[in-house]
């Protein structure tokens, strides 16, 4: 298991949590407004690295037979 899926196992535990990312970081839209900085300084792309770690712990959460 990498650190990543082991987080995101982790992550899975707290069901709101994992909804407030998924709420704030976008799937689609270019940008994350997130995770990006005022002004284009730091510009990160949709879907995020935050994105894909709540899209995988709510994968985890549905295999584990949560909501």
């Amino acid at each position: 298991m990498t650190p990543f899926e082991s987080l995101a196992g982790a992550l899975a535990e707290w069901p709101s949590l994992t909804r407030s990312l998924l709420m704030h970081h976008p799937a689609t839209g270019g940008v994350c407004p997130a995770c990006s900085t005022p002004g284009g300084r730091i510009v990160v792309v949709a879907p995020c690295s935050p994105r894909a770690l709540a899209e995988t712990a709510q994968k985890i959460r549905a295999q584990r037979g949560g909501r």
